[in-house]
């Protein structure tokens, strides 16, 4: 359980930051959703007041025309008085185009565009016919219409003019450009949005930003605005605009006492511009924080990989110094045995001076005997427990006297070769330990080659010709047998890593290999290729020898091939 413990918290970890920027990123969106709603909203709610007022002020001074009008029945047309009293009035109403009074018959008899205006016949448009035909109207609101004189659009209202009896006698009007509208709204900061005035019936009459083409058309079709009129509609509410197709939030408002709406718009990119920015500043720190605790947690798993290593090597170091302790008691018996053989070697060599075979078996013996104590040497010198003398040897010579008991390591199946250099190679090493290591080599290449084999042995000089005193010599080992895939290899040289079943290897002849490569300052090389067999290069370096060592390292002349064929 320990082992997946950490990845699993280092799991939860995260998803629970992940869920955290969640729902951070739902509470703020919903929370800058609500703060748009309500900006919204309470701009609608200001602009249609401001809205009213402006049409209250016009409808009052519209009720002062028709009062004055009706007071004054037979008054001439475009009277100074009455015209200096309109034009006093317009200055108050910077919104207001132009303001005239229609006669009953239809043409304008006072107005503030006089002498300029043209005299025409206007009982043809709604503010006229409207209040002839609809005593109670009060103040009618036009939906946009063409001026006649300039051809611009223009918003009338009106209000009725009534005689003495109670007869129509006229209409005041007051023309409005619908571009105030657009100039005023466009005063205010409104997200990217839209203000838009409609009339009742779904006619717009003012936008802002202004488009031409939107003025006088109705929008009496659109779900939005059908539902607005029904009551069906939310006071605020998000869809695409069938306009220029952004996302938008929107809220209508109906002017109090008057025919007509209010739209307030604000585009969805920016009102959530702050709450992107904030996510993104909230995904990266979190981001970071997920990056410095997998950082954490890879430099603590590393740590913890590199305390089980020391542990494994520990346990290692244990496992070979008992079996050093323990290779030293074996070989402190042998040596005992070996000793106990060869005192009775020396006791039956005078009984048998005139038996020659039986003289021959003891010179056997004793040749094994011989054979046995070097084994013993080495055995103690892997234990670390036996005194080690590195000493001045040649390799020529080392291999050759070696090569009879590589033969019968490698047993009948196996061929082995040797090839010595052309001169003398001194190396300062301890001779049982490379013999040592040449038997582990010849034994794990007569187990890979299990059908027989050829292993060959070379001896180089690897100085430039020419050159003499120190330098480098190589012994190669290679077979032509089974080889290591790149996973066996990388192992190969670790204590106790065997590729062989139970008890038939301990998994320290190549990590032996390397431990008398290290103390003889060497280099060690292995290149294999499955099915293609093995070479290892021992890289030893030459030493230079001094007239008390010359006599134990005399020069070999060239050896040739030796060889033992497979039986």
């Amino acid at each position: 359980m320990t082992v997946f413990r950490r990845p699993t918290s280092a799991l939860f970890l995260v998803l629970g930051i992940l869920s955290l920027l969640a729902f951070e990123a739902w509470r703020s969106h919903r929370a800058a959703q609500e703060d748009a709603e309500r900006n919204v909203v309470n701009l609608v709610k200001l602009l249609s007041e401001q809205t009213g007022r402006t049409i209250q002020s016009i409808d009052l001074s519209l009720q002062g025309m028709a009062a004055e009008a009706a007071g004054t029945p037979n008054l001439a047309d475009n009277d100074p008085r009455f015209v200096a009293d309109l034009r006093k009035r317009l200055s108050v109403l910077p919104y207001v185009r132009a303001l005239f009074v229609v006669g009953a018959d239809g043409f304008v008899s006072q107005s503030t565009s006089y002498p300029a205006s043209p005299r025409t016949s206007l009982a043809d448009r709604p503010y006229f016919t409207v209040q002839k035909d609809s005593p109670s109207v009060g103040l009618h609101i036009d939906a946009p219409l063409r001026s006649r004189a300039s051809g611009a659009w223009i918003v009338a209202l009106s209000r009725r003019i009534e005689g003495l009896d109670g007869s129509f006698a006229g209409a005041t009007v007051a023309v409005i450009d619908p571009m105030y509208f657009e100039r005023f709204y466009s005063q205010l900061w409104v997200n990217g949005g839209t203000v838009a005035l409609f009339h009742r019936d779904g006619v717009e009459l003012a936008r802002s930003p202004h488009i031409h083409a939107l003025i006088g058309t109705s929008a009496a079709g659109r779900e939005t605005f059908r539902r607005f009129r029904d009551g069906s509609a939310p006071e605020v509410f998000w869809g695409t605009s069938p306009i220029d197709g952004n996302e938008r939030v929107a809220s209508f408002r109906a002017l109090e006492n008057l025919p007509l709406v209010m739209l307030v718009t604000m585009r969805e990119a920016v009102v959530m511009r702050s709450w992107r920015s904030h996510m993104t500043v909230t995904s990266v720190g979190a981001a970071i924080i997920i990056v410095m605790f997998a950082g954490m947690e890879a430099l603590t798993r590393d740590h913890r990989l590199q305390e089980e290593r020391a542990r494994a090597r520990l346990a290692e170091a244990e496992r070979l110094e008992s079996i050093g302790r323990f290779a030293a008691g074996v070989a402190h018996d042998v040596g005992n045995l070996q000793r106990i053989l060869r005192s009775a070697v020396l006791l039956l060599r005078p009984q048998t001076a005139d038996r020659p075979k039986a003289s021959e078996l003891l010179d056997q013996i004793d040749a094994t005997l011989t054979v046995g104590g070097e084994l013993v040497t080495q055995l103690l010198s892997h234990a670390r427990t036996g005194s080690r003398a590195p000493g001045v040897n040649d390799l020529n010579l080392v291999l050759t006297e070696a090569l009879p008991m590589l033969h019968r390591a490698a047993g009948p199946k196996v061929e082995v070769r040797l090839s010595t250099a052309a001169s003398a190679l001194p190396c300062r090493i301890d001779r049982p330990q490379l013999l040592a290591v040449l038997l582990n080599l010849i034994l794990n290449a007569r187990d890979a080659m299990p059908d027989g084999g050829r292993v060959s042995l070379d001896v180089r000089d690897e100085r430039p010709p020419g050159q003499g005193g120190p330098g480098w010599s190589e012994v190669r080992v290679s077979d032509n047998g089974q080889g290591m895939s790149e996973t066996v290899l990388g192992q190969a040289l670790d204590p106790f890593f065997t590729t062989k079943t139970a008890g038939q290897g301990s998994g320290l002849g190549l990590s032996q290999v390397q431990t008398f490569i290290d103390d003889s300052r060497g280099g060690l090389e292995i290149t294999s290729e499955q099915g293609k067999g093995t070479t290892i290069r021992l890289r030893l370096p030459l030493a230079e020898i001094d007239a008390t060592e010359e006599a134990g390292s005399r020069a070999l002349p060239s050896v040739p091939d030796t060889a033992r064929r497979p039986a």
